[in-house]
């Protein structure tokens, strides 16, 4: 009888185990379809490229990710439409579009916080991300990661000695509010271009310098005739990593957890990426001849503070009512987390 018994619960035992093989042998991967508009060796290119490797083995092959460089599915209108329709599962390096959607994130590249390093930036911000990702909710975006980046600067199409020397000359702007009344706000002439066109535009003297980080400029080689960069430090591109609610709550709790804690892993990771890829791009420049200014080199109006503090509040205001009164509140917190005046 005990013999028996012994037999029949250890059929049960291996029926069981051989069921859960089939099962687990049976469940289909989960689809992790992520793109962006940055090319692959860019700092956000490596940075989904860690997410991904990340996921997959920390899932143990759970989750099985499709990677999109390069702006090669579409611009980030149509990544952003993507995250909201499903076909689109995550996107680093999300900013000026998702600005159209969700007004508030502005504040993450307005000028004039005297940022000391994107590490600090990214500290200040996670401390507000439970705000940033409320307002984006109500959009139907789920804010999941903050994409510390590098300052704008200055480049032209030779050395100058002051901004008064680009007043009234035309620079290349993305077709925005921000970055035409920003441009005008260094004293230049906005002319709206795609990043891909600029560099006719600048060999044939249509457009004479752009406000651009350094990373973004070496890719299409605008060095080759822009001969002078002035590293400002004024303004800081920050921009998101962004996923749906939808997506995000289909998953298991467990790779929820997986899922949240390796964007955040990989924010660490995106700021060493980000300043190499930084050196790198200036020492692209100067080894082909730009003229390289640092922040001090170049004297700047003593009043540059007031200008910057009046653009960002004139921008914000524009927004309406709602988005300016938490513009508001985030300078409060900044100015209290930083020590820094912000009004």
């Amino acid at each position: 009888m005990k013999k028996s018994m012994i037999i029949c619960l250890t059929a049960i035992f291996v029926l069981t185990l051989v069921i859960g093989v089939v099962v687990q042998a049976d469940e289909k991967p989960i689809r992790v379809r992520m793109a962006t508009s940055y090319y692959e060796n860019h700092h956000f290119g490596q940075k989904m490229k860690w997410i991904a490797k990340e996921l997959e083995e920390r899932s143990n092959g759970r989750f099985r990710c499709e990677l999109f460089f390069d702006g090669s599915i579409g611009g980030e209108k149509e990544l952003l439409e993507g995250i909201l329709l499903g076909d689109i599962d995550l996107m680093p390096g999300a900013g000026g579009v998702l600005y159209h959607y969700v007004p508030e994130l502005n504040v993450g590249e307005l000028p004039g916080y005297g940022w000391k390093d994107s590490a600090e930036v990214r500290k200040v911000i996670r401390g507000y991300f439970p705000q940033f990702q409320e307002v984006a909710a109500e959009k139907g975006f789920m804010l999941v990661g903050v994409d510390a980046t590098d300052f704008t600067g200055i480049m032209y199409k030779e050395p100058f000695d002051s901004l008064s020397d680009i007043k009234n000359e035309k620079f290349r702007a993305v077709n925005s509010d921000y970055s035409v009344n920003l441009t005008k706000l260094f004293g230049a002439i906005p002319v709206p271009l795609a990043y891909s066109e600029a560099y006719i535009a600048f060999q044939q003297g249509l457009v004479e310098g752009a406000l651009i980080a350094p990373s973004i400029a070496v890719q299409p080689n605008w060095q080759e005739v822009l001969q002078a960069y002035w590293d400002l430090k004024i303004i800081h591109a920050t921009t998101w990593t962004v996923t749906s609610t939808k997506f995000y709550e289909r998953l298991p709790k467990d790779l929820q957890e997986i899922f949240i804690e390796t964007i955040q892993d990989a924010e660490i990771v995106n700021l060493e990426e980000a300043k190499k890829t930084y050196e790198q791009a200036k020492s692209k420049m100067i080894e082909d001849g730009v003229t390289w200014y640092d922040k001090g080199d170049i004297s700047v109006d003593g009043d540059i503070d007031k200008k910057l503090f009046g653009f960002r509040d004139d921008f914000m205001k524009e927004k309406g009512k709602d988005v300016y009164d938490f513009y508001t509140k985030w300078l409060k917190y900044v100015e209290k987390t930083t020590g820094r005046k912000q009004f």
